[in-house]
């Protein structure tokens, strides 16, 4: 089974989810409207090149729904799907998307993001399925406010998704994988057709130096 992974962050998405996360919480008083501002200025020096601690942001971005009731937390997520995220989609990546699958891929967001973000989003979305950063399990149904695992970022993310396609298919190839940073070389280099979609200046560096495509898309 030919796989075509799509990035989301800067990718499918025109910008960042965890910094419109944040954003989203701080406009609900969820979290201080500093920590929404720390988190844009962590996310812009990293599309810049600059390191990221994914454990910290994630962190930051949970630490404020520790002990509270999981419905508080699932309540905030299908709005911010829908008034956030679904208007940030490009055009490019949907119709990518569209026609690999329709041309027997099987399409799957593979994101460094909240699962349950990212799995609403799917449902949303040309996809097939999806890997995530996974959240830990409540605990006597309050929400737990840490992750499950590590988070779905550089290797990592390729690994997931490995286990995603052994778990379905007895043979499978990375066919297709696009992304816009350069923390996801090991997804690009997995494939057999790898795309840099308006990429940084690292992942735009390295497209050129390989011959990989560059996509443009708005």
């Amino acid at each position: 089974m030919p796989l075509a992974a799509f990035d989301l962050d800067g990718t499918v998405l025109r910008g960042q989810s965890g910094a419109l996360w944040a954003w989203h919480l701080a406009g609900r008083r969820l979290v201080p409207a500093r920590t929404a501002l720390r988190v844009a200025a962590l996310l812009v020096r990293y599309r810049r090149g600059a390191p990221l601690d994914y454990d910290r942001l994630a962190a930051e971005l949970l630490a404020s729904f520790e002990g509270r009731p999981t419905a508080a937390f699932e309540a905030l997520i299908d709005p911010f799907v829908e008034d956030r995220l679904l208007p940030t989609v490009r055009r490019e990546a949907r119709a990518t998307m569209a026609r690999l699958r329709a041309g027997g891929c099987h399409v799957v967001l593979a994101s460094a993001a909240l699962a349950p973000l990212v799995a609403r989003l799917a449902r949303r979305l040309p996809a097939d399925g999806w890997i995530a950063t996974e959240l830990a399990p409540p605990v006597n149904g309050a929400f737990a406010g840490r992750l499950n695992g590590p988070v779905r970022h550089g290797a990592a993310k390729l690994d997931a998704l490995a286990a995603y396609a052994d778990a379905r298919f007895s043979a499978w190839h990375l066919e297709h994988a696009f992304t816009d940073h350069e923390s996801d070389l090991a997804l690009l280099e997995a494939a057999r057709r790898p795309t840099a979609v308006n990429p940084s200046p690292g992942l735009k560096r390295i497209a050129r130096e390989r011959r990989w495509p560059i996509a443009p898309w708005r």
